[in-house]
Parts: structure tokens; C-alpha cells; sequence
């Protein structure tokens, strides 16, 4: 959808509108701009290994706020899943626990990214 779209259905008397023809009113994304922080908020590292370490310390030298552990009702900005080092299926049950729960303190418009390998 255009933003000009976007922006009507927005405003006051767009809304309006859009809630009476029931036109659907998409959310309003950021925008990246130059000396931005990538996303704004802490964002949640979630997984094990040097793989994620890495991930982490990247984070941290683009000047991201990196969290290991979520805190509760603090509002994330992203969250980023490193699912490099598991080797079974059911090791995928904590870290699908971690960010289920870190699913509800997750801002508007707020990004959630898995890395794994590629399929063998």
C-alpha cells in the first residue's frame, strides 16, 4: 500500500472513513534514516554459541542496545533468534519459549529476524 494511503487512513477524519466503508488501516512502519539507530529500543539476542556472541558484539559495535535476557514489560525494539547452533528439533523448544514470551513486550512496528544454516 502507498503511503498516501497509509496517511489518510490515519488521520482523524480518515479514520473515520476507513472505519465505516471497513477499509483496513495498515500500520504506520518506520522508516530507516541516516544517523538513526537501526532499530530504535533494546534488542533481544536470543540463542547459544560463539555464533550469537558474534551477533551480540556486532550489534553492540553498530550501537545497538543488546540484551541476552528479556526483561519484563520493557518494550523491544527487535529481536534477533540465532537458531546456527542447534542440531535436533527439540532443541528449538527454549529458545521458541524465550521469544514467545518476549513476543508481548515487542514495539509497534517492531522487527523479529531468525539466522540459521542453510538446509543440508
Amino acid at each position: 500500500m502507498s503511503d498516501a494511503y497509509v496517511k489518510l487512513v490515519n488521520s482523524p477524519a480518515g479514520r473515520n472513513i476507513a472505519k465505516k466503508l471497513q477499509l483496513p488501516r495498515p500500520a504506520v512502519l518506520r522508516r530507516y534514516r541516516r544517523g538513526q539507530p537501526l532499530v530504535p529500543g533494546p534488542v533481544l539476542v536470543v540463542g547459544n554459541g560463539t555464533g550469537t556472541d558474534d551477533l551480540a558484539k556486532q550489534l553492540l559495535d553498530w550501537g545497538q542496545d543488546v540484551r541476552r535476557h528479556a526483561t519484563p514489560k520493557e518494550q523491544l525494539g527487535g529481536i534477533v533468534l540465532d537458531l546456527t547452533a542447534l542440531s535436533e528439533p527439540l532443541e528449538l523448544s527454549e529458545p521458541m519459549l524465550t521469544v514467545g514470551g518476549a513476543l508481548r513486550d515487542l514495539a509497534p512496528g517492531g522487527r523479529v529476524v531468525a539466522v540459521s544454516r542453510p538446509a543440508a
